[in-house]
């Protein structure tokens, strides 16, 4: 979602040839293939076996399969939407023209606020100009707030569908942003009387587990097929059902086990490179390398996603 008066002055200009940023703009496309090829249409198979029909997996022998669906679906969704987002932002920058980023390392996220930050940044952008302000933002009070934050997150949801389960993924949302509101001074309190020092690395990853958990339970019913197969999903997730890891359960939904291993490498490397994003320029690093460098990431980008990139069933 661009803003007319940043993209339509980029239209109307004359644009030149520009090396550096036909170089930026392929290999945004590449690494938007790599997420797309190599992870989410690889995970979709899993997902979808799953979700489509998660009276299958009935009782509780194979409870912690629904876990293991949610997490593959909230890691297929990012690689999916944020993959296409870069395949886009690369394309248009051959052309001269600049699309804002959608996605800053969202699951990186150290609180429900911090994820809606960094993911779909222009849809939030739109309903924040759009909906919250209009409403009155935070200027009428607390309650008021509270009234336009979950205003906000009900019309994501309906943006996103009109399913019962679209709208209490979006309420859902909006609820871990007030309670997250209200129990922070309470959690500062917490933290000061424990002694926690909360700008440990440790501290940082514990919160973002927390977050990455809430979301993830949030998406079962952005995913699910309806509202009674989401609350039919959700509380057998939380039976520990570890055999499914050796008896088998997990190559049935579809992946082979040297598939699963091709996407736990990709989801790392694209975890990895989420990471470093947020400390530095990477494609302004890789273009200060000597050539035989980068042409030897290019290949090896462009060949990972020609052999094992996936490309359906057949």
């Amino acid at each position: 979602i661009t803003r007319a008066q940043t993209l339509l002055p980029q239209l109307k200009r004359q644009h030149r040839f520009d090396y550096h940023k036909m170089q930026s703009g392929l290999l945004l496309i590449g690494r938007g293939f790599f997420k797309k090829l190599m992870v989410a249409d690889r995970l979709a198979v899993f997902v979808d076996s799953v979700f489509s029909d998660p009276y299958q997996h009935a009782g509780t022998v194979h409870g912690l399969l629904f876990t293991v669906a949610a997490v593959f679906f909230a890691v297929q969704l990012y690689c999916d939407f944020s993959g296409y987002t870069d395949i886009v932002r690369g394309s248009a920058r051959l052309f001269g023209v600049e699309l804002p980023v959608n996605f800053r390392a969202p699951y990186l996220a150290v609180s429900v606020r911090d994820f809606w930050r960094r993911w779909h940044i222009t849809l939030m952008d739109w309903l924040r100009d759009y909906v919250y302000i209009p409403l009155g933002g935070n200027r009428k009070g607390r309650t008021r707030r509270v009234v336009n934050v979950m205003a906000v997150f009900l019309v994501s949801g309906l943006w996103h569908g009109a399913g019962l389960n679209f709208l209490v993924w979006g309420g859902l949302n909006g609820l871990y942003m007030i309670v997250g509101d209200a129990l922070s001074p309470l959690r500062a309190r917490l933290a000061g009387f424990l002694r926690v020092d909360r700008s440990t690395a440790g501290h940082r990853m514990f919160q973002t587990l927390v977050t990455f958990g809430l979301i993830t339970l949030a998406w079962v019913f952005f995913r699910a097929d309806s509202l009674a197969d989401a609350i039919y999903i959700i509380p057998r997730m939380f039976i520990p059902t570890l055999w499914i890891f050796s008896d088998g359960t997990m190559l049935q939904q579809g992946l082979s086990y040297s598939e699963l291993v091709i996407t736990f490498v990709s989801v790392t490397l694209i975890w990895v490179g989420d990471w470093l994003s947020m400390r530095r320029d990477l494609f302004a690093d890789l273009r200060r390398q000597p050539l035989y460098v980068r042409w030897a990431i290019y290949y090896a980008l462009v060949f990972a996603v020609a052999i094992f990139g996936h490309y359906g069933e057949a």
